[in-house]
C-alpha cells in the first residue's frame, strides 16, 4: 500500500449539511421514531466521505469501520426505555464526531504510520455537536467541558500550522490556559442570574472568538 500525505480539509459543506439533519431532528416530533436510523445513516456518510478522503475503499481494515454505524440505531433504541429522546440523540450525535474524527486518525496512521494533526473541521463537528448536546443534556460537569475545549482548539490551531517556537504562539498558550482555569469559576457565578442555555451560548460564542482571532492571525503570519 502507498503512502500517502495527509488529505485536504473535509470542508464547510458535508459539515453543515450534518447539522442541518440535526436540527431537523430536534425540532421536528414527528420524525422521533426514524431519528435514530436517520443518524445511523450520517454515521455511514461520513464514513465514506474520510474513507474517500483516504482513497481505502478496497482496504478490508476500513470496511470494519461500518460496524458502528450498524451498531448504534438499535442500541439507542433499547436505551430509549431509560433516558429521553433528546438526551440519546444528543449522544448519539456526540459520537459521531467522536466516531468521524477517530475514524480519520485511523485513516492516517495506517497509511502514514503516523497520527495527523488535529483537523479544523472535524473539530468544527466536534465543538458544534458538544454544543447541541450541553443544550439538551443538562449535565452537572458542563462548565468543564467548556473549559477544556479552549486550550484543544489552541492545540489544533498550532499542530495545523506548526507554530510551535512562536512567542506569539504561548501568548495565546496561556490565554487557553487562564480560560481553563477561570471558565468553570465564571459558568457558576453567571448560572446564578441567568438560564443556563444563555449561559452556555455565551461560552461557546467566546470559544468562537478566541479560536477565530488565534486562527486568522496565525494564518495572517504565515
Amino acid at each position: 500500500m502507498e503512502n500517502s500525505k495527509e488529505h485536504a480539509g473535509i470542508g464547510n459543506g458535508p459539515i453543515i449539511v450534518t447539522f442541518a439533519v440535526l436540527i431537523f431532528l430536534l425540532f421536528c416530533p414527528f420524525v422521533q421514531q426514524i431519528g435514530y436510523f436517520v443518524t445511523g445513516m450520517v454515521y455511514f456518510v461520513w464514513w465514506g466521505i474520510i474513507t474517500s478522503s483516504h482513497g481505502i475503499w478496497r482496504d478490508k481494515k476500513a470496511l470494519l469501520w461500518i460496524s458502528a454505524p450498524v451498531i448504534a440505531p438499535p442500541l439507542f433504541i433499547i436505551l430509549d426505555a431509560f433516558l429521553s429522546y433528546d438526551v440519546l440523540l444528543g449522544l448519539l450525535w456526540l459520537g459521531l464526531a467522536l466516531y468521524s474524527y477517530t475514524y480519520h486518525v485511523w485513516c492516517n496512521y495506517h497509511l502514514n504510520k503516523a497520527i495527523p494533526s488535529i483537523r479544523l473541521d472535524i473539530l468544527s463537528l466536534v465543538t458544534v455537536t458538544v454544543y447541541i448536546f450541553l443544550i439538551y443534556s443538562m449535565l452537572n460537569f458542563i462548565h468543564f467541558i467548556i473549559a477544556m475545549l479552549f486550550p484543544l482548539w489552541w492545540l489544533a490551531i498550532t499542530s495545523s500550522y506548526k507554530t510551535w517556537y512562536r512567542i506569539s504562539t504561548w501568548i495565546w498558550a496561556c490565554i487557553a490556559l487562564f480560560l481553563l482555569l477561570f471558565v468553570p469559576v465564571l459558568f457558576m457565578i453567571l448560572d446564578a442570574f441567568y438560564v443556563v442555555n444563555n449561559v452556555i451560548s455565551i461560552f461557546f460564542a467566546a470559544l468562537f472568538a478566541y479560536s477565530a482571532s488565534y486562527y486568522l492571525i496565525i494564518k495572517w503570519r504565515a
